[in-house]
């Protein structure tokens, strides 16, 4: 993909367009750590709210002639919490298609894309040494 990037590169300036969006959104969770709605145990985490925003920039590039469109994109994802900064997220998505106008009523494309996404499991447990399981009264 790199060699094809270099080529695509090295083409006219009238054959390769940009582009660029994005969007943010911002929202608020009342129960950032999922805990249970209602308390079994006087030691169950409580439910804590927090504010989020999400950001997601793309970035897209095209290289066209008569016969072919390649289109390269990257794609990044981001979730993150205001005041729990464990919680956050994070992806990245990388593309490639072409597409081949093989007759004026058969187009081909092919296409490669792969993704790595990290999301945490932000939890108010503790750690396996931390947490002790108590039988329930009843």
């Amino acid at each position: 993909m790199l060699a094809t990037t270099v080529v695509a590169a090295t083409a006219r300036a009238d054959d390769v367009r940009f582009q660029v969006q994005g969007s943010v959104q911002a929202g608020y969770t009342d129960n950032v750590a999922q805990a249970p709605d209602v308390q079994q145990l006087p030691d169950d985490p409580a439910r804590e709210a927090d504010g989020l925003l999400i950001l997601s920039p793309t970035l897209a590039m095209f290289v066209e002639d008569a016969k072919v469109l390649h289109t390269f994109a990257y794609g990044f994802g981001a979730t993150l919490y205001f005041t729990h900064s464990k919680a956050n997220s994070y992806s990245h998505g990388l593309s490639y298609v072409s597409r081949w106008n093989l007759t004026p009523a058969t187009d081909l494309a092919l296409g490669l894309s792969g993704a790595y996404t990290s999301t945490a499991a932000f939890n108010l447990l503790g750690g396996a040494t931390q947490t002790t399981v108590n039988l329930l009264p009843g």
